[in-house]
């Protein structure tokens, strides 16, 4: 009776041994994977130091160097402002990537008046952009709260106008300037971000610093290069989007599919 019991032991932690072996080796793990659809709203500081030095120029190049005294007034001066940002993210078990796409934008205005007339000029930046996300892992702090860095890159499609106009009361005559410039900057974006993952729904906030590492030649679209340069004569000036982003967003998980182990025949 021994000797049948020992034998059935071995026989059963044979054939357990044998089911854990073959698992391990013969069976390849599904893992969980999902897509979803995720919009944010954003809130971004922009350096934006070439425009800001240049505007002091604007008042006496437009109006003539007579006028270099002028008390104008700035109202704004590429202040931070809000913007938006879409994303469509694969997630597997740990990795996620994601393409994205969205906007911003700031601006400045200076202005004066007296009895004489009325100057004003706005300066406004905006920008599009596309780009591609990576986060290596997550850390779950609960069932449904978790943690995340992520590496943003793309590309920005950035378009710079200045609209100057002045107008004299006494002759009752005006003059108007319009220039519009294109360009193109390339970015890298380091994150990190805290969200919550309910039913199919996901709520997530972020903070992350926007780094302009390449801005491609402006192209003059309204008005002219002679004009462009002349308020910029220490150099050929760009757009720089440089600074903090903070975003917070909702999410909807499109498609999901559950971890499953599918057995392979040796």
């Amino acid at each position: 009776m021994v000797i049948y019991l020992e034998m059935l032991y071995s026989v059963t932690r044979g054939t357990t041994i044998i089911s854990v072996v073959y698992f391990f080796l013969f069976t390849q793990e599904v893992r969980s994977q999902s897509v979803s659809l995720s919009f944010e709203s954003t809130y971004g500081t922009y350096d934006m130091e070439d425009f800001k030095t240049a505007q002091n120029n604007i008042p006496f190049i437009f109006l003539g160097y007579g006028r270099i005294n002028l008390p104008y007034k700035i109202y704004s001066n590429f202040e931070p402002y809000y913007g938006y940002n879409g994303m469509l993210t694969l997630h597997l078990e740990k990795l996620e990537v994601s393409i994205e796409n969205g906007a911003n934008s700031t601006g400045s205005r200076l202005s004066y008046k007296d009895y004489s007339g009325t100057f004003e000029s706005d300066q406004l930046v905006s920008n599009k952009y596309w780009g591609a996300g990576i986060s290596p892992f997550k850390m779950s702090l609960t069932d449904a709260f978790f943690i995340r860095p992520r590496l943003v890159s793309g590309v920005s499609l950035s378009s710079y106008s200045m609209e100057n106009f002045a107008e004299l009361t006494n002759t009752n005559s005006y003059i108007n300037q319009l220039i519009v410039v294109k360009s193109k900057q390339l970015f890298f974006e380091p994150q990190a971000s805290i969200g919550f993952t309910k039913y199919r729904f996901i709520v997530s906030a972020s903070v992350g610093y926007h780094l302009q590492v390449v801005s491609l030649k402006e192209k003059v679209i309204e008005g002219s290069e002679a004009e462009w340069q002349a308020y910029f004569p220490s150099g050929e000036p760009k757009p720089q989007w440089n600074g903090v982003r903070l975003k917070a967003g909702l999410g909807f998980i499109l498609l999901k599919k559950k971890s499953k182990a599918i057995i392979t025949k040796a």
